[in-house]
């Protein structure tokens, strides 16, 4: 297993047996034993083999920077609700024996207004009985699992014919090579790109695109889709009194400014069972994140059971809720979920991130109830945390930023008595005083804030930015961190079993509970 020993013929023309062959031989001479390079070396030299497999080899360079939005006149498309007027959750294909799962679809200009590129997410399963699957860094034993797309969704090489129509007359087409990346496994993105003057000969606003992806190769016959139909997304509008609409008598609907910061929480589930931990633990997490400066949350559950406690918040629009998440993208995931709740969390987090692109300046992951995005250095400057604030402060200097990494706080011990809400529970963190356990010294970055239109996927951890160039900010914990209360539910003292020590003195999120408390609406919703 030398460097470049694991060879590999051009098979981009040849059936689907021989690359499978073709496959099973690579990974015989990458893992078969006679090697004994490192493993991800083993890795490293099994995917540059592959790659030889796929031809012809495309040079492209379709991940350009994504700007805002070029003018008041661009309006977004997303996927149609069956078929026009309106915008779906999820589209779905079969390809072959398997499916197809479009999640979102977005088109955005690219800077310098040259071009505008069409993008999908999604991912592929099998129809069958079976789920392609992953474990996670967490132990298997807290049913973490997370699902993965077909592994020939990597190797298909997609042809994009996007039709553009008014009213059902014909307004031309665009025909465009495409280029499918997938940064984690877990779905992947292809993007189309389409000249803009074509798009502008076409109608500046058509009702409709459709989009028809050929595939090439191997899998060609099996992996071609029937037409994915795309209508223009309608702008997000808010009911305002006659005299603030400027027309001096009744209501009108005006177009909401984007926002500046918005979150995403994702794979919540059993509602009950956070209830009896406290009957207004979701309501003072929302409403925590509301008061530093969090716009907007993004909550995706994966059973339907958090809709009453999130009501109030929806009818407000402080929240959108998407309720069983995973039984909306096919009825075999949705299955999953039942026992692994946690199975389509990568996806759902890129489903939230994509949903702001044409919204939000900044998306944060949050994930759920357990954790609370805290500043020790800005509330001891200011005695407070006003998040939008804060993220201009840290990004007034550097450019190019497209995403900041946070670390976590464990935060867990001896309970405080009588306390009020989860923000004071606990009085401890990880570590003691006599070994300080410090964030970020020993550990991976915890969550992220990105900018959606310019990272091309996101983990729930991790992310992947769009450009060459474009920068990321590892924060100190002391300037922005997620205090986790990861005793919180936990059947075992989590905090200490996992750290050592759970009793490192810390303020924590003492300063804001006096508001939280005054912002509950009354009664808990179960």
């Amino acid at each position: 297993g030398g460097r470049g020993g694991l060879g590999g013929a051009d098979v981009g023309a040849v059936g689907a047996a021989a690359l499978e062959e073709h496959l099973r031989s690579l990974q015989v001479a990458a893992f078969g034993g006679r090697c004994q390079a490192h493993p991800l070396v083993q890795m490293l030299q099994f995917g540059q083999a592959v790659r030889a497999a796929i031809s012809p080899e495309r040079r492209h360079d379709i991940w350009p920077r994504r700007g805002r939005m070029a003018s008041s006149s661009f309006v977004p498309v997303g996927l149609c609700d069956g078929g026009g007027g309106g915008r779906g959750v999820g589209t779905h294909r079969r390809l072959g024996r398997a499916q197809m799962h479009v999640l979102a679809a977005d088109l955005l200009p690219t800077v310098g207004g040259g071009a505008e590129e069409l993008e999908l997410l999604w991912l592929a399963t099998s129809d069958d009985s079976c789920v392609m699957a992953s474990t996670t860094i967490h132990d298997m034993s807290d049913k973490y699992l997370w699902v993965l797309t077909l592994p020939a969704s990597h190797l298909v090489q997609w042809t994009c014919i996007v039709h553009f129509s008014e009213d059902g007359v014909e307004g031309g087409s665009v025909v465009s090579e495409a280029s499918t990346v997938s940064f984690s496994g877990f779905s992947s993105t292809t993007s189309c790109r389409i000249p803009a003057h074509r798009r502008r000969s076409a109608g500046r606003r058509p009702k409709l695109l459709e989009l028809r992806p050929l595939a090439d190769g191997p899998a060609a016959d099996a992996w071609r889709p029937e037409p994915l139909r795309l209508c223009p997304s309608p702008p997000r509008l808010v009911a305002v009194s006659g005299a603030d609409a400027g027309s001096g008598a009744g209501a009108a609907a005006v177009r909401r400014p984007r926002r500046f910061v918005s979150a995403c929480a994702v794979a919540l589930h059993n509602a009950s069972h956070v209830a009896r931990l406290g009957p207004h633990i979701v309501e003072d997490w929302i409403n925590y994140h509301l008061a530093i400066g969090v716009e907007h949350l993004t909550i995706l559950d994966v059973d339907g059971s958090f809709e009453g406690v999130l009501r109030p918040f929806v009818e407000d629009g402080s929240v959108t809720y998407h309720g069983a998440f995973p039984h909306s993208v096919s009825p075999k995931l949705g299955l999953l979920s039942e026992g692994w709740p946690t199975a389509l969390e990568p996806q759902m987090l890129e489903y939230c991130v994509w949903s702001q692109r044409h919204s939000s300046d900044w998306v944060l992951r949050l994930y759920n109830f357990e954790e609370y995005v805290h500043s020790p250095h800005f509330v001891q400057l200011e005695g407070s945390l006003w998040l939008p604030q804060a993220l201009r402060r840290i990004l007034q200097t550097p450019s190019g930023v497209v995403a900041l990494e946070l670390f976590q706080a464990p935060v867990g011990g001896d309970r405080v008595p009588g306390a009020a809400s989860a923000l004071t529970m606990w009085a401890t963190r990880a570590g003691s005083r006599e070994l300080p356990w410090e964030p970020g010294r020993s550990e991976h970055p915890f969550a992220w804030i990105v900018d959606p239109r310019n990272v091309v996927q996101t983990a729930s951890h991790h992310f992947q930015p769009r450009a060459a160039g474009q920068r990321i900010f590892t924060l100190a914990p002391e300037i922005l961190r997620v205090n986790h209360l990861v005793d919180l539910g936990a059947d075992a003292p989590r905090c200490a079993l996992r750290f050592g020590r759970c009793d490192f003195e810390d303020p924590g999120l003492r300063w804001a509970e006096r508001r939280v408390l005054a912002m509950r609406r009354g009664p808990a919703v179960g």
